[in-house]
């Protein structure tokens, strides 16, 4: 319970508004809420509960409370349910003079009505425990280890103290964000491994034992140390930690921020404090500067590297090929050295210049050339000295590249290396070299940013008269960086970019703030616009909301010294975007509102002597009725454009044009059940010669969000379909059982180059919304997706895709028996099946059952467990009294054999090593009983091990003998064949050449022997490492690659059936097998490589006789 408590205030009307302000979306509270002076409240010791309005089951637990430098006290709670804590869950209260002033975090207003009916628990905490250590399946772990235990004890000073896994009950919503309805009651189990080394959080579902998510406690391999480089000094860095040495990877951002050789080759060390000789100090100048930047858009505007998603930061140092320069490619970063003294081009603010470039690509998408292309530019060079001021506030020069002592540009004065300070002024570059002058009319933003920074005076060129204030570092770059975030487009012109600074400003700081004044007063001294306002008149004040309905309201305030009129903004609370009317008086009746939506407003006074006021502290209120959902936006900008999205009873056809975004919500519907399947495709229009990817994305449980994990669809790939239509494969989509009644909203986006995600913007591509309306399921849907994996002599893991059944029924048998044996009740989606044979076929079926009534059998899949041996066909001569084999020799075989009974003889007890990729001499004698006669001698070695001699290159040698001469052949051994022992078999056959390395023949005789292969790896990469049309399945794609716990695997089959899925090792070792149902059409399926260790691998298919492989890496 609290210690310390919010006051029940004596207004019923006051807690209200604090109410209706908190409100955010999905049920959860808003993150930020500031009161206006007239809101607030004073503050005392009593109930924060009753204030808030929280459920009667739900409470508030004080974590903590703090005062801060500037009189605020903040009083920090965290969330319980029933007495539990909700996970994730965080509220602050600040208060200044025993005033509430604001509040901020993430707590739960509105919770499921089905909350106290997931309070149950099947599961007790011992039985949590072994679940979280199964999921886990680690070799040792902490409390194993006396030393750790007799550690903490000391540490702690609590004799008591244990690693052993320690348990509580929480509420959980897997996922980033709190969501409801996603709430389970879980076990929070704290599991800490050593082999290999791991702390998390588990959490474990009370009544399914399934593990929903785990939050992890400790980083993996990633190493602080520090780098001695060439231009910034001796710097902390992070490395990875790989076979013993140290490589430039910081996996501790984003995706990595990796760096490598020109030749793509890892830098590495013997620690983790770096210190490179000769040019390749220069790499971890890129590999500091490269994560400094990374660091600054994340603590400055949250950005996750350049796409905000992750994206992995890769830079190649010391090209050869780049000489005095240093480019971003759309994928990566290149940097070159100085002609003159071979010194790196990777100085901070070149390495912040380079990956701006691509925040660039992801954002407005300039284009490269005339004013466009010196915006980019000059992008580029803001950021890279922002950069380099932010984590170098001591090395503080305009001129860049300054630290290498190599200045090429002067922002603080273009002039004085040839760029123009004034738009169209001196300098101006009107040729087509350089893209259009882009390296040079760069100098206008440049002048622009530097003013905007530092303020100045003067006279340009145009002959205006200029003075600009300058608002210091963090306010110019949070006003670019939204200028390029929001509003520029890969046509802006300078005169753009200024009315996008304008606005970016306005939505920062407010209309008539300083800050606009300054933005407009920093491109008057560059030629472009107007000065900004110097007018003086009165803030409004007492501002006030009334007649509230559904979708209008009346907001008025007090009257203002000196003004002409006013101009009043609002916009929704989560909103970012101001709208302006403009008011004669001192009121103004808004329409057009959303129902059941807070928005804000503030006034601002136009005063009569010219100018205008700051605006008003903002106000807000709550329009009546049930807010809609709002789902986020996506839009596309190209000609790759869907033509044809087909649902159900949808069917709709459409011109594929540049349209970007179509909201077909209210003309194109249709209606699904519960547990039912359908399918779902698409048609696309690729734009020419191209790669264009589609999913698909249906809200089921109608919180307003796509999940990526639970609600995604992969349409599939259009590959090089030139200026035309292609249609992707139907993909067979099952309604979750649990699916939410009544309408809801489908989301269907193509991209060129990259797979879509459902809140992507500006990217190359269409997206296009309908409306699906969920009925009551009429029956329980029939499973797919079957697999079985972990297959061993004696056991097999079975699962199936999830239909939202309440329970399963598994059958399973022998492929050669008639009799099925079921297991009932089921309530996960796998089953691990023990008791079996090894070397049998095996069948199994699932059917779901809800409420209480089975559904149908699936169709029935098969596995094959291990453990067969390897058999050969037999070979022999039926005569061989005249002649024999007597004599072969090769490596340490040496036989003398003689006539052998029957016509063969097995010497497979005798052996010798062949070295993959090495040449190898086999010599043969016959011999004879009188008569000697011309003999026809073939060889075969079974290279891939499957026990047969007819594979392409198994048969290594052929010749001829007369008389007892001996016939010496040579041949290579395939660098592709399989390492380990196999078998070798020589025919002698008198007047002509077997056909086949089975069956008998007339005169001869036949022996078969032993070889060990050795030195290859498990398959020859380079060979294989594409598919093929011949091959078992077609366009075969493993990502992420390299993987980690999970490995994506896509491919197009042209038959259906059941195929075998291997994965070999590096050295030829299977470490996996298991089989899958492949469909007509685009497969799509995922691999858990959880407990494969780092290394390369070999995924193989197997499908009616015929083999694909790719190679896929594992990087953990």
């Amino acid at each position: 319970m609290l210690s310390a408590l919010i006051s029940i205030f004596s207004s019923a009307d006051a807690q209200n508004a604090i109410q209706n302000l908190i409100k955010g979306n999905n049920g959860v509270s808003a993150s930020f809420t500031r009161l206006t002076p007239e809101q607030q409240i004073p503050f005392n010791v009593t109930s924060a509960k009753s204030l808030l309005g929280l459920d009667v089951n739900a409470d508030l637990s004080l974590i903590r409370s703090e005062q801060d430098q500037i009189g605020e006290t903040h009083y920090r709670y965290s969330q319980t349910y029933n007495g539990i804590p909700v996970e994730n869950t965080m509220y602050i209260m600040n208060v200044k003079n025993n005033q509430l002033i604001g509040m901020s975090g993430d707590i739960v207003l509105d919770f499921d009505q089905q909350m106290n009916s997931r309070s149950g628990a099947s599961l007790n905490e011992s039985d949590a425990i072994n679940v979280a250590l199964n999921h886990v399946d680690a070799h040792s772990y902490a409390w194993q280890k006396p030393l750790m235990e007799q550690q903490l004890k000391t540490q702690t000073n609590n004799s008591g103290a244990t690693y052993y896994p320690s348990v509580s009950l929480c509420w959980y919503s897997p996922g980033d964000v709190i969501e409801p309805k996603s709430l389970r009651l879980c076990y929070k189990v704290d599991v800490y491994s050593v082999e290999p080394l791991s702390r998390a959080f588990y959490f474990v579902d009370t009544e399914s034992g399934k593990v929903l998510g785990k939050k992890e406690v400790l980083c993996f391999t990633d190493a602080t140390g520090t780098a001695a480089t060439a231009y910034s000094g001796t710097q902390t860095i992070h490395s990875d930690l790989n076979g013993g040495s140290y490589r430039l990877r910081d996996l501790t951002k984003g995706n990595g921020i990796i760096t490598l050789t020109a030749a793509g080759a890892d830098y590495t060390n013997a620690t983790a404090n770096w210190t490179l000789t000769g040019t390749n100090q220069y790499a971890l100048d890129a590999h500091y500067g490269v994560s400094q930047t990374y660091a600054f858009y994340l603590a400055n505007f949250g950005r996750n590297s350049v796409d905000n998603a992750g994206y992995a930061l890769t830079s190649y140092v010391n090209e050869s090929a780049t000489v005095d320069n240093a480019y971003w490619d759309g994928t990566s970063m290149h940097f070159g050295n100085r002609s003159s003294n071979g010194a790196g081009i990777t100085a901070i603010d070149v390495d912040g210049h380079e990956l701006t470039h691509g925040v660039t690509q992801y954002t407005s998408n300039l284009n490269y050339s005339n004013q466009s292309g010196a915006m980019n530019e000059s992008m580029s060079d803001i950021f890279g000295k922002s950069v380099q001021f932010w984590s170098k506030p001591t090395d503080v020069s305009w001129l860049m590249s300054n630290d290498m002592n190599w200045n090429i540009r002067n922002m603080a004065n273009p002039n004085q290396f040839g760029q123009p300070d004034t738009y169209l002024g001196t300098n101006w570059y009107t040729g087509a070299s350089d893209n259009g002058g882009v390296h040079t009319n760069s100098g206008v933003g440049n002048f622009m940013f530097y003013l905007l920074v530092t303020g100045g005076s003067g006279t340009n060129d145009i002959g205006s008269a200029y003075t600009v204030t300058g608002l210091g570092l963090t306010k110019a770059d949070a006003i670019l960086y939204r200028s390029e975030t929001v509003y520029l487009t890969p046509t802006s012109q300078y005169t753009n970019w200024r009315t996008a600074c304008i606005s970016a400003a306005t939505d920062l700081y407010g209309a008539a703030s300083n800050e606009v004044n300054q933005v407009m007063n920093a491109w008057f001294a560059v030629g472009i616009g107007t000065a900004g306002n110097t007018g003086t008149c009165a803030v409004p004040t007492g501002l006030s909301s009334s007649a509230i309905t559904n979708t209008t309201a009346t907001v008025s305030w007090g009257a203002a010294s000196g003004a002409a009129s006013y101009v009043l903004q609002y916009k929704t609370a989560v909103s970012s975007t101001w709208t302006n009317l403009a008011a004669a008086g001192t009121s103004a009746n808004l329409s057009g509102l959303a129902q059941g939506t807070t928005y804000n407003y503030q006034v601002q006074t136009v005063c009569s002597a010219g100018g205008s006021s700051a605006f008003s502290t903002a106000s807000s209120f709550t329009t009546t009725g049930t807010a809609p959902i709002v789902y986020c936006t996506s839009v596309g900008q190209t000609l790759d454009g869907i033509t044809n999205v087909t649902f159900n009873t949808i069917n709709n056809t459409t011109s594929g044009t540049s349209a970007g975004y179509t909201d077909y919500t209210s003309t194109q519907s249709t209606t699904v059940n519960q547990g039912s399947a359908y399918s779902l495709s698409a048609s696309l229009n690729t734009g020419g010669n191209y790669t264009n990817y589609a999913k698909a994305w249906i809200d089921w449980n109608h919180d307003g969000t796509f999940s990526t994990t639970t609600e995604e669809y992969n349409l599939g790939t259009a590959v090089n379909v030139t200026s035309g239509n292609t249609s992707l494969s139907p993909l067979s989509l099952t309604v979750p059982g649990t699916a939410s009644i009544g309408a809801t909203r489908m989301r269907v986006s193509t991209q060129y180059n990259a797979a879509p995600t459902p809140c992507n913007a500006a990217f190359d591509g269409e997206v296009e919304d309908y409306t699906v309306v969920v009925a009551i399921g009429t029956s329980c849907a029939t499973p797919g997706g079957l697999v079985s994996g972990s297959i061993t002599n004696t056991s097999a893991l079975l699962s199936w895709t999830s239909t939202g059944a309440a329970t399963y029924n598994l059958n399973w048998k022998l492929a050669s028996s008639s009799t099925w044996t079921t297991v009932t009740g089921l309530t996960s989606t796998s089953y691990s099946l023990t008791g079996l044979s090894a070397c049998n076929s095996y069948n199994f079926q699932v059917q779901g059952v809800c409420s209480g009534t089975p559904g149908s059998f699936s169709a029935a899949s098969s596995f094959t467990t291990t453990g067969c041996a390897v058999t050969y066909c037999t070979s022999s001569g039926t005569t061989n009294t005249y002649e024999w084999i007597n004599k072969i020799v090769m490596g340490s075989i040496n036989n003398t054999s003689g006539k052998n009974t029957g016509g063969y003889g097995n010497y497979t007890a005798q052996s010798t090593n062949l070295a993959g990729g090495t040449s190898n001499t086999i010599a043969m004698t016959p011999g004879f009983l009188s008569t000697t006669y011309t003999e026809y001698w073939t060889v075969w070695i079974d290279y891939n091990k499957n026990g047969s001699f007819a594979d392409a290159g198994e048969k290594v040698a052929t010749g001829t003998t007369a008389g007892t001469a001996t016939l010496s052949k040579s041949f290579t051994v395939p660098t592709t064949a399989l390492n380990g022992a196999t078998r070798m078999r020589i025919q002698m056959k008198y007047s002509g050449y077997t056909t086949s390395s089975c069956g008998t023949f007339t005169y001869g005789e036949v022996e078969d022997y032993n070889v060990n292969i050795t030195g290859n790896a498990a398959f020859g990469f380079n060979a294989i490492n594409t598919s093929t049309p011949t091959e078992a399945v077609e366009g075969i794609v493993l990502y992420p690659n390299p993987a980690k716990d999970n490995l994506s695997v896509e491919f197009t089959s042209a038959v259906e059936g059941n195929s075998l899925v291997n994965v070999f090792n590096i050295v030829g070792q299977k470490v996996m097998t298991y089989s899958v149902s492949v469909i007509d059409g685009l497969n799509t399926s995922s691999l858990n490589t959880s407990d494969l260790i780092s290394g390369i691998y070999v995924f193989e298919i197997e499908l009616n006789g015929k083999t694909t492989r790719e190679k896929f890496v594992i990087s953990k």
